[in-house]
């Protein structure tokens, strides 16, 4: 929501796509002004910046934040996007602000809501009881989309994961049938879940949409795995509603 030079208020949606060997810096299509800030609203003005740039088939994914106009399960921009691309996308969403709700579901459940600084609740913490453990698992629980079978096999092209943990996600993928329309299955988080239990055939949607044959590398020490995810993978920032693109655009 931003005013214009009269002052008047209207919402606007920046729109920016990234990937391919041209865009991997991102490139703005547009900054429509929309009715609201509705899913079906930000998606209609999506769709409609996406085919006026030639650009829709080569969408594969989107990134954005976890908003319930972007996430929600049958009104959210996400689903709406999809169905009038009519295909399946990549959901990345943004990892910026997830701690920063975890702060604040852990500092309303020791002092209760506050609209203070949250800095000075957590001068007051003493002690972490059953109830604050509860009130922050509730929060990260809503935001693990990334660690869905489709989006966590991006660690491999991660350096905070080390070697082992690398070398055993690609033999987990490489363990599992490659299925043109994998089941969607719940996910389900234990105290000590590693990343490569969380691969399912569904893991290899990114590499079928990015049009990738990752094989030749997963077989090779954890070193070359990492190099050759480095290489294959790419870059995913952190925007409010964005779609990621094939190598094949080539539009300026």
């Amino acid at each position: 929501m931003i005013k214009d030079s009269l002052g008047t208020s209207e919402h606007r949606l920046a729109i920016l796509v990234s990937g391919g060997p041209d865009h991997t810096g991102g490139k703005l299509l547009a900054v429509p002004t929309i009715a609201d800030g509705t899913g079906l609203a930000q998606a209609e003005a999506t769709a409609t910046a996406l085919d006026d740039w030639g650009v829709s088939d080569n969408v594969v994914g989107l990134c954005y934040d976890t908003t319930s106009s972007n996430t929600g399960r049958l009104k959210g921009a996400v689903v709406k996007l999809e169905a009038m691309l009519e295909k399946k996308l990549l959901r990345l969403e943004c990892r910026h602000h997830v701690l920063e709700l975890v702060l604040g579901a852990v500092s309303t459940a020791l002092f209760g809501p506050t609209s203070g600084p949250l800095y000075r609740d957590l001068q007051r913490f003493r002690d972490v009881d059953q109830p604050v453990a509860d009130a922050a698992l509730a929060v990260l629980r809503r935001h693990t989309a990334y660690l869905q079978p489709q989006t966590v096999v991006l660690s491999l092209a991660s350096d905070a994961v080390g070697e082992g943990e690398r070398q055993a996600l690609a033999e987990a993928l490489l363990s599992q049938p490659e299925s043109a329309d994998p089941e969607d299955a719940a996910l389900c988080l234990e105290r000590h879940t590693q990343l490569a239990d969380l691969v399912t055939d569904a893991s290899w949607q990114l590499f079928q949409l990015l049009k990738l044959d990752p094989r030749s590398w997963l077989r090779q020490p954890a070193y070359v795995v990492a190099r050759g995810a480095d290489k294959a993978l790419p870059p995913v920032r952190g925007v409010e509603f964005s779609p990621l693109l094939t190598p094949a655009v080539r539009r300026a």
